[in-house]
């Protein structure tokens, strides 16, 4: 089978910077890890920087498949509030999950997100893509549907930014729980239990 190099760089790049940080990686670096000559590397990208923009449409493009692939609602967001109007705990559960352990245990996802974690000190650029990624862009996302969903009366009365809030935390928390070596079947417990209270107390019947 014949080698995808420009692939191998990309993921060759993504280890290192989720391990020594993108300024402490060289195009240099890249290259002895990939087996190539640096020359050879400037074939297939500009620049270091080119490396991590091509990073990021890679990121988008698995995001997006995992995203169908766990059968998350898609759409304009009328429509994904449709969708989790009928949508079964049991459902949302497996959504989140696939999403969970997208984030934590996919080989690019999870070292994306751990290059991000660290990165969001140094980078401004870095920071803002861990926001969008990770906190702000969820949130934001998850208050609009909310919104949504308690306009049409599946949700008891509650402030969305506060429901946001109250879905999302506990997730990054488990989040850096199983990075820190919790065992499978407890995140996965725990997990399944917060989707439960949250639909049973904020859930209309």
């Amino acid at each position: 089978m014949k080698r995808n190099t420009k692939e191998d760089i990309l993921i060759a790049a993504l280890n290192l910077f989720a391990e020594k940080g993108f300024d402490g990686v060289s195009v240099r670096d890249i290259a002895e890890e990939v087996g190539i000559r640096q020359s050879s590397l400037y074939k297939h990208y500009e620049s270091k920087q080119d490396i991590f923009d091509n990073i990021l449409i890679r990121m988008e493009e698995q995001y997006q498949r995992m995203t169908l692939e766990v059968r998350a609602p898609q759409g304009a967001m009328q429509d994904v509030a449709k969708a989790y109007e009928i949508i079964t705990t049991e459902e949302l559960k497996e959504i989140a999950r696939g999403m969970f352990f997208y984030w934590t245990e996919s080989d690019y996802a999870s070292r994306f997100r751990k290059m991000l974690l660290v990165e969001q000190y140094k980078s401004e650029e870095k920071s803002r893509l861990y926001h969008e990624y990770l906190t702000d862009g969820p949130l934001k996302f998850m208050a609009e549907l909310f919104r949504l969903l308690v306009e049409r009366e599946c949700f008891i009365q509650e402030d969305w930014e506060f429901l946001a809030l109250e879905f999302y935390s506990p997730i990054i928390f488990l989040m850096a729980r199983y990075d820190s070596g919790a065992e499978r079947e407890v995140i996965i417990r725990q997990l399944n239990q917060h989707i439960e209270h949250f639909a049973a107390h904020y859930r209309k019947d």
